[in-house]
């Protein structure tokens, strides 16, 4: 009986859950499905938010997962603003979203040094001092390079730019950090999080903003009574989850001290990792080898005809596999001879 393949491109968890949270699963049930949230139930969860992120309750929003968060923000803004900045080494599907709302778009090229992506913040700030008014979309850790920005530099753009708006869709930061209070001090940025990345919940659907948005946002029909009850008891156990981080990113410092011929691996600070291979006429047989002989299937990208793999990380035996998958691909570009 052949293995099944694990699927390391969706970030899809493979850890183990907080007994509480394991518990409250078992009691999912018909009637829980069947009923909308009370508006106690969503006051529970956005208390419970503003207390960890010390904020107004007012400025916490919960949405249908961080995407509902980044459409419902910029389709509001649309009223004000034309233009949507971002790297372009950057989540894809924020391109569809920016143009499906009507948006122009405006891409800051992502820089790359040594063995770390990274923003290009002259370039970012070259455009923003003298173009329109604009969104300004930023994500840390950037998917999918893995890289982070400081959050001393997210805040000088914040203040420095106050007619430009900034999103700052954290969903693969770690949950709570103290660093993040003074982002949520300024009238020109929503921050965007869920519980799917660092909770492991992407089923349960939900997600929130912390900043002023309108009210008709607070009306959130068709969260699930029992999946507010589960984030919220998540939230209560954040450092069983942080465990579970650390053991990934662990795992992603020891691969920088690993010697590979033919493929670069990059440093992250998100749940994931991303990979460079060489160009070759029939990489795709290389890479359903790999995979058929190691049982984990990671995420393919192209950048600027540079081949790239993305791997969501997982718990030390997953991680193994991994580790056994950049083996193989190693040696199977060393057969090729280029």
């Amino acid at each position: 009986m052949s293995q099944a393949i694990i699927a390391l491109d969706r970030n899809e968890y493979y850890f183990d859950h907080h007994a509480e949270v394991l518990n409250l699963f078992q009691f999912y049930n018909q009637q829980g499905h069947s009923r909308y949230a009370a508006s106690a139930d969503h006051g529970q969860l956005q208390k419970a938010l503003a207390s960890l992120f010390k904020v107004d309750l007012q400025k916490i929003t919960l949405t249908h997962g961080a995407e509902d968060a980044l459409i419902k923000s910029l389709a509001w803004l649309k009223l004000k603003y034309k233009t949507v900045v971002l790297e372009d080494f950057s989540w894809a599907n924020y391109n569809h979203i920016a143009e499906g709302l009507g948006f122009q778009l405006k891409k800051i090229r992502t820089q790359l040094k040594e063995k770390s992506f990274c923003l290009n913040s002259n370039e970012l700030r070259n455009y923003l001092d003298s173009s329109e008014p604009s969104v300004v979309l930023l994500t840390s850790p950037n998917n999918p390079t893995g890289h982070e920005i400081e959050e001393k530099e997210l805040y000088s753009l914040i203040k420095r730019y106050p007619r430009h708006f900034f999103i700052l869709d954290m969903v693969y930061a770690p949950f709570v950090k103290h660093e993040f209070a003074p982002l949520f001090c300024s009238e020109n940025s929503l921050f965007v999080g869920s519980f799917s990345k660092f909770f492991g919940l992407p089923g349960l659907r939900v997600g929130f903003a912390i900043g002023y948005l309108p009210k008709a946002f607070q009306l959130n029909l068709g969260l699930q009574p029992q999946a507010i009850q589960i984030c919220r008891t998540a939230l209560q156990h954040i450092d069983w989850y942080q465990s579970n981080r650390n053991e990934m990113l662990t795992f992603a410092k020891s691969l920088e001290l690993l010697k590979f011929k033919n493929i670069s691996i990059f440093k992250t600070s998100a749940s994931f990792f991303l990979v460079k291979l060489p160009q070759i006429s029939d990489l795709e047989q290389v890479l359903s080898s790999a995979e058929s002989q190691s049982y984990v299937r990671p995420k393919f990208l192209i950048k600027d005809k540079n081949p790239y793999l993305r791997f969501g990380l997982a718990p030390e035996n997953v991680c193994k596999k991994i580790e056994n998958y950049l083996s193989i691909i190693d040696k199977k570009f060393d057969e090729k001879s280029f």
